[in-house]
C-alpha cells in the first residue's frame, strides 16, 4: 500500500489570533474606553497652588488665591466627572445623566457653601491646561477664586476620541 503524505495545513485564523495574543500579552487597551491618565493629582494640585499664589487678572481681580487643599471626596468627584466626559466625547459640566456640579455633589455628600468646576480638553500636559484655564476669564475665575479652600484634578484619556484627553478641577468650600 502507498503511503499518502497528510494534506498541507494552513493555519486557522483562530488559531493565529491565539498566536498573536500570546506573543502580545501588553496589548493596548480597547480603543474607545477612558481611563484614568498616568500622573499624580497632587502633582497637578501644586502647579495650580503655584500658579494661584501669583495674582491673576480674573476672579477677584489682581489677588494671589490661598493653596487649594487636597479633599479626596472632590478628587473621586472630579475623576467621575473626567470618565463621563471622556465616554461622550464632549467637554461639558453635566454629567451623562444632565446632573449640574451641585446636583453631583449633592448625591455624593458633599455638601458645599460654593464650589466651581474647570474643564479642559486636548492639552497632554497640565501646564497647557493652566495657560488654556488662564486664558478663560470664566474658567481662570474658578480656579483662582479665593474663597475656594479644596480641590481636586482629574484627567481621563480615550483613544480615538476629539480631545485624547479631558481635565477637570472641581474646587470649592465644603462642610463636613
Amino acid at each position: 500500500m502507498a503511503h499518502r503524505a497528510a494534506p498541507k495545513r494552513t493555519p486557522t485564523v483562530a488559531a493565529l489570533v491565539a498566536a498573536l495574543s500570546i506573543a502580545l500579552p501588553d496589548a493596548a487597551p480597547a480603543q474607545g474606553r477612558p481611563r484614568a491618565c498616568a500622573g499624580d493629582p497632587a502633582v497637578w494640585l501644586s502647579q495650580l497652588n503655584a500658579w494661584r499664589a501669583q495674582p491673576q487678572p480674573c476672579g477677584a481681580g489682581s489677588v494671589a488665591a490661598p493653596p487649594l487643599q487636597a479633599d479626596a471626596r472632590l478628587q473621586d468627584s472630579a475623576q467621575a466627572q473626567a470618565l463621563a466626559i471622556a465616554e461622550r466625547d464632549d467637554l461639558s459640566h453635566q454629567d451623562q445623566r444632565g446632573q449640574t456640579l451641585a446636583e453631583r455633589l449633592r448625591e455624593r455628600g458633599i455638601v458645599v457653601r460654593q464650589a466651581g468646576e474647570a474643564v479642559a480638553g486636548g492639552q497632554d500636559l497640565f501646564q497647557g491646561v493652566l495657560e488654556r484655564w488662564r486664558d478663560s476669564p470664566a474658567h481662570c475665575a474658578i480656579a483662582a477664586d479665593p474663597r475656594f479652600a479644596g480641590g481636586g484634578i482629574a484627567c481621563a484619556e480615550r483613544e480615538g476620541s476629539r480631545y485624547g484627553r479631558f481635565w477637570v478641577l472641581q474646587a470649592g468650600t465644603t462642610r463636613r
